[in-house]
């Protein structure tokens, strides 16, 4: 996860979500693509006709559609690992999808002029070449990574009408299982004044930690600052909303410095996986006594240590231990979830743990059953995934079964509020239920 996480209040227009603060605003490109399955030429310029295109909406991944087919799914290849000198035939790694190949995607987009301007993509798998207005903007080879280019110099002068061209690539090679292919994240447009938050551009510690009180130590990247006189104003928001701590202070940076805050925190409340407290920090930044822009910053306060013959300690105590509990008979389903609830905006996805466990809950490893689910309410089954490498089963349906007594069922939101209840059930085995809210 990153620390610098932008606190954004979305707003559905048209079908594209624009988030805003006065001095900073964020569309995330959703609605309005064209995609085609095949190596272009010219794909990118303005001119390119691309009526005949799919109409897709972001994310989109092209191999998920299919056709499933084994010949998708073979490699003639040496595999040195195993001492072998000739190279045969390999199948097994993808799932017969047709991940490998060429696809491009095109929209087009609006700013508002005389801004600094950021493409920013929360992932695409790979090799892609974005372009804007016809102009290359950035090359990033890497799928699994968001990236995010600088195209303030690129887009029209009036703002109006730009054209954003992807070209990706998965070579036939290029990875021993199913990886994905296509815009599969979000992609957004930040728009900023000239002095601002870089992406991802703050980093906070916690250099002490206790019961009584926290220090919280907040280093802000600000673009295109050096040279001048830079005021940032922070407010630390407690998760119910309080103002816990504030500072206000004055620095003329130069050229790679950051911006550095330091804030005491009376009494914090701790994070832990049982209790995951987030605080935030809302930063104001002014440059020459205006105000240029506001970022938000999402972080807990917990203190990590390593004690040699001890192991690992979380705020102080002994956070894993050397317990092994031997299961007896499955007895039931048990769900849980790390989610505290859904935004009802129909994208919103909730990670549901599935166990068959004991009377006294603990895991049952060698249970393979097969489990069945239902949802009712403000959300929809979506998914499941067990982890074994050999199942052939449909990810889609509404079951599964356990793989060593376990697996994950993916619920997504809708675009009305409400309760969702996700119930699961074997053969055999007591069925669980779990409630979420969608709000």
């Amino acid at each position: 996860m990153k620390a610098g996480a932008v606190r954004l209040f979305a707003i559905c227009i048209s079908c594209l979500s624009v988030t805003a603060f006065a001095q900073r605003s964020v569309q995330t490109l959703q609605t309005g693509w064209k995609f085609s399955k095949a190596d272009l030429l010219a794909a990118e310029t303005v001119s390119y006709d691309d009526s005949s295109w799919e109409d897709v909406s972001v994310p989109h991944g092209w191999a998920i559609y299919g056709p499933f087919d084994r010949k998708h799914d073979l490699q003639t290849v040496v595999i040195t690992q195993n001492l072998e000198k000739k190279s045969s035939v390999k199948t097994g790694r993808t799932g017969g999808l047709p991940y490998a190949g060429v696809g491009w995607y095109r929209t087009r987009f609006d700013v508002e002029p005389g801004k600094c301007h950021t493409l920013i993509f929360d992932g695409a798998m790979s090799r892609a070449n974005v372009f804007v207005n016809g102009k290359k903007a950035c090359f990033w080879p890497y799928g699994y990574n968001s990236f995010f280019c600088d195209i303030s110099g690129l887009v029209n002068k009036d703002g109006k009408g730009n054209v954003l061209a992807v070209r990706l690539e998965n070579l036939e090679k290029s990875s021993r299982w199913y990886p994905g292919a296509g815009v599969y994240c979000n992609v957004h447009v930040v728009s900023t004044e000239k002095i601002h938050v870089g992406v991802w551009g703050t980093y906070v510690t916690t250099p002490r930690v206790g019961e009584d009180f926290a220090s919280v130590k907040i280093e802000a990247n600000i673009e295109n600052s050096a040279g001048e006189e830079i005021e940032v104003s922070t407010e630390i928001v407690a998760p119910d909303g309080s103002v816990v701590a504030k500072n206000k202070n004055r620095a003329r940076l130069k050229s790679g410095d950051t911006f550095t805050q330091n804030f005491i925190v009376e009494k914090p409340l701790l994070w832990s996986p049982d209790a995951p407290h987030l605080y935030w920090a809302r930063s104001q930044i002014y440059a020459g006594g205006k105000l240029v822009d506001k970022y938000s910053t999402r972080f807990g306060i917990r203190k990590i240590e390593y004690i040699a013959y001890k192991g690992f300690y979380l705020n102080g105590k002994p956070a894993a231990q050397k317990i092994v509990n031997t299961a007896g008979a499955p007895h039931r389903i048990e769900l849980s979830t790390s989610s505290r609830g859904l935004s009802a905006d129909g994208e919103d996805l909730a990670y549901v743990t599935v166990k068959v466990v004991d009377k006294d809950g603990n895991l049952c490893p060698l249970d393979n059953r097969l489990v069945k689910f239902k949802t009712a309410g403000a959300a929809s089954y979506r998914a499941a995934a067990n982890g074994d490498p050999t199942s052939l089963e449909l990810f889609h349906l509404p079951q599964m079964r356990v793989f060593s007594g376990m697996l994950t069922a993916i619920l997504q939101a809708s675009r009305n509020p409400g309760e969702c209840t996700l119930e699961a059930s074997a053969d055999g085995v007591k069925p669980g239920k779990i409630a979420l809210q969608v709000k």
